[in-house]
């Protein structure tokens, strides 16, 4: 009898569910929602707040109102710029620089558009001493190896050296074969005072038709800065040059 009472226990006893985890809830008492952050507005030109006061004086808040009063669209690019010049004692490169900061920030210019077109630019900070950067422009058989195909250097200038170290940047001129492209490159020693030594290269690609043409150039002169760098830091062997 024993053995038939604890059978009929055991087939009364339910199955066992087992228990499932409810998806996690954020509580709402004492908890802000999150905010997507919205992006930063580009700075006009490309350039920032600090380098404009280093170089003008002010910020570019107090040159937007400036120009503004000015009124850009209606006496146009080279009458605001020569305004700067001659009323607020900006220099005639950064007048320039400026006004086309300003231009791009109200809408009457296009990214990367300038006066005579649009300009394409690529930099790279190079492990290499700023004399060995410059070889790879005036080095035929160097630059063979990294600039796009149909593209040759000339007018290098090699900076004064003092003490190992030069004292101003170097440049280059760069064309296309043809004649239709004009290029220019700045080298500038960026080595620390710890010994290491480093070069900045930066190539700039002006009087392009269109956005169009600027990103390809743009992303071509990225491609071929990394060939270069690769090649002087001795990371890998760079082959040939790139499309034109």
């Amino acid at each position: 009898m024993a053995k038939k009472a604890a059978k009929k226990r055991k087939a009364k006893k339910r199955p066992i569910k087992k228990a499932t985890k409810k998806p996690a809830t954020r509580k709402a008492a004492g908890k802000k929602p999150v905010r997507k952050m919205s992006k930063r507005p580009a700075k006009p030109g490309g350039v920032s707040d600090e380098a404009v006061v280093k170089k003008t004086g002010h910020a570019w808040d107090h040159w937007l109102k400036v120009l503004d009063a000015f009124d850009v669209k209606r006496h146009g690019h080279k009458a605001a710029a020569e305004h700067l010049l001659a009323e607020h004692g900006v220099d005639e490169w950064w007048s320039q620089m400026v006004t086309v900061g300003y231009e791009q920030k109200r809408g009457l210019r296009e990214l990367r558009q300038k006066a005579d077109g649009f300009s394409a630019s690529a930099s790279r900070t190079i492990a290499a001493g700023i004399s060995r950067v410059l070889d790879a422009f005036e080095d035929k058989g160097i630059a063979e190896r990294w600039m796009p195909e149909g593209v040759v250097a000339h007018r290098v200038t090699r900076p004064p050296m003092r003490k190992g170290r030069p004292t101003k940047p170097g440049s280059a001129r760069m064309t296309w074969t043809d004649g239709t492209k004009t290029l220019s490159v700045w080298i500038s020693d960026k080595s620390g005072e710890d010994g290491t030594v480093k070069t900045a290269v930066q190539v700039q690609h002006d009087k392009l038709p269109d956005a169009r043409t600027c990103d390809r150039m743009r992303a071509l002169w990225g491609e071929r800065m990394d060939v270069l760098r690769a090649l002087l830091e001795g990371k890998e062997a760079a082959k040939g040059g790139g499309g034109g």
